[in-house]
């Protein structure tokens, strides 16, 4: 009778460790990569998780609205328009619903695209190093950020947090030529459940995978459903039950 409590409180956290190793559905966007595409190499790492590339950016603010998502990445790297601020709207909705998001933008005039996530840019561009604060798991310190070949015109981009966001990585600059030594280069808003990416997907190199594995696994997405909470306080109150009734 002694060991019963012990095996309950063991039940008990495999019943958390169940809830929160639940897969997930991301569904993911990016318009065009000039060199290795690192975000979708980190993707390719999940085991579990169910993929999603939409089509265009109509596509995922349709996708994403459906609520079938845990997490939506969207890349704006080459392009912009009036269906890319429509997407990341979409996509603002869906995390002040409780969803996640990771973003990242070349076009700096679509600052009120990025709000929603709890971050602004700065107007600088072109930072070549990034030193990571968080999400630095395996990465060190500074991360060069280099343009690709073909090159783009906007390759990074200095940010700033908004009110309640944090930073989560800044440009390392030393002479200061891009302006971004010492700005944000990752905004973390909306209690955790999005990221802000101030590089493009192609630019960090091999390190650029890691973050995005880092991201992908510390966003809020890894936080248990309420199915599972639910199923979790369901079974902890049977298994209390069980043992006042044998006590």
């Amino acid at each position: 009778m002694k060991l019963f409590p012990k095996v309950l409180v063991v039940l008990a956290l495999a019943m958390i460790v169940a809830a929160q190793a639940k897969a997930e559905a991301i569904l993911y966007f990016v318009d065009v990569n000039n060199g290795t595409d690192q975000m979708a190499a980190a993707l390719a790492t999940l085991s579990g998780d169910t993929i999603t590339v939409a089509a265009s950016p109509t596509d995922f603010a349709t996708k994403i609205a459906s609520g079938t998502y845990n997490l939506g990445i969207f890349s704006a790297q080459f392009n912009y328009g009036p269906d890319y601020s429509a997407a990341l709207t979409a996509l603002g909705t869906f995390v002040a619903g409780g969803g996640n998001a990771i973003v990242n933008s070349w076009f700096t005039p679509s600052g009120a695209d990025i709000a929603p996530f709890d971050a602004a840019f700065t107007g600088n561009v072109n930072g070549p190093a990034v030193n990571m604060s968080a999400f630095n798991s395996g990465v060190s310190n500074p991360v060069a950020i280099t343009n690709p070949v073909p090159p783009y015109a906007t390759f990074s981009d200095g940010l700033s947090a908004l009110a309640g966001g944090s930073v989560a990585a800044t440009f390392s600059d030393p002479g200061n030529l891009s302006n971004t030594n010492g700005e944000a280069a990752i905004i973390v808003g909306n209690g955790g459940r999005s990221i802000v990416n101030g590089f493009l997907n192609d630019t960090a190199g091999a390190p650029g995978e890691q973050i995005y594995i880092n991201e992908i696994q510390g966003i809020g997405a890894s936080t248990p459903e309420p199915s599972s909470i639910l199923l979790f306080g369901t079974g902890l109150w049977a298994l209390t039950m069980l043992a006042l009734r044998r006590k």
